[in-house]
């Protein structure tokens, strides 16, 4: 059994509680052995006990958000959730891969053998989900026509040794290069596109897999040994692991097609759940769009008919 860990980020409120429930019950139907389970919890006040199946707490290990409610959630905030939770694990635990799982994702077949065969596959590959294709359909997803004209000048000011950033809902804010916190993001990004990273590329969030490896190289070079660095900036957590992964030499690859593991997409599910299970998918995002649809889902309950 390949040895790998859950990563998941969790919010307030009964709505982020309920569907942590129900990823985590899904996850245990089809990967009951799953080893570690790494929960960053953004300010949430929840019952963890309550919440989890009892067969998972024991491998649980929660996390505060050390952003402490500062900046802003779906930018710095995850980015920050991100290089904590991978952070602990490069610390902590020896994986072969992590599962990054948004909670409004859903597992609905196994597959960690899967994500450990593509990662053999090729020696290179750092990042699996929806890459360069959309899922299913194949549609062509990069270059993404907005982040490609956003981020590129981003970046540029980011490995400048001095730069005043201005954004009209937090202060203005002195970028140096003397400050610990900048010096690291100068360098993830630079080594990133020293190694061929495009940007304005990433891999699409909600859920992925990242080489265990990847998760070790980036506590030994101290990329994620400082969560806070990345508070101010100004991106979500798919493009800092994106940029993670080519900062330490490897690349992203597609696993989203027929047959493949991640139907991932940032609204809605690609198919009905009867097609993307004939299609052998393993992982679904996001679900938001069918759950209003199910009291069983309200009941912190993972649905028969899904799974």
């Amino acid at each position: 059994m390949p040895n790998f860990a859950a990563l998941i980020f969790v919010g307030p409120g009964n709505i982020e509680a309920c569907r942590l429930s129900r990823l985590c019950e899904s996850l245990l139907i089809h990967e009951p052995t799953v080893q570690t389970l790494v929960i960053i919890d953004d300010s949430s006040e929840h019952n963890f006990k309550e919440i989890l199946p009892a067969e998972l707490q024991e491998r649980t290990t929660i996390l505060p958000n050390p952003r402490n409610k500062r900046g802003d959630w779906w930018q710095g905030g995850l980015c920050v959730g991100l290089a904590e939770g991978l952070r602990w694990l490069g610390e902590n635990r020896q994986v072969e891969f992590v599962v990054r799982l948004d909670t409004d994702a859903l597992v609905i077949n196994r597959f960690s053998d899967r994500v450990m065969a593509a990662l053999n596959a090729n020696s290179e590959t750092g990042l699996l989900g929806t890459w360069d294709k959309y899922p299913l359909k194949g549609n062509q997803r990069l270059p993404h026509e907005g982040m490609s004209k956003t981020l590129p000048p981003m970046f540029k000011k980011s490995m400048k040794y001095f730069a005043i950033w201005r954004h009209s809902d937090w202060p203005t804010r002195i970028q140096c290069v003397l400050n610990r916190n900048d010096r690291i993001v100068r360098n993830v990004i630079s080594r990133a596109i020293r190694n061929g990273y495009r940007p304005g590329d990433f891999i699409q969030g909600g859920a992925y897999a990242i080489r265990g490896q990847l998760v070790q190289d980036l506590y030994i070079h101290h990329l994620t040994t400082t969560p806070l660095a990345f508070l101010s900036q100004l991106y979500g957590e798919d493009i800092l692991v994106t940029l993670f992964c080519y900062a330490v030499g490897y690349y992203p690859e597609g696993c989203n097609q027929s047959g493949d593991v991640f139907a991932v997409q940032s609204k809605g599910i690609p198919a009905p759940i009867d097609e993307l299970k004939n299609n052998s998918y393993s992982i679904i995002h996001s679900i938001k769009g069918i759950e209003a649809f199910s009291s069983k889902f309200k009941s912190m309950t993972v649905p028969s008919d899904v799974l």
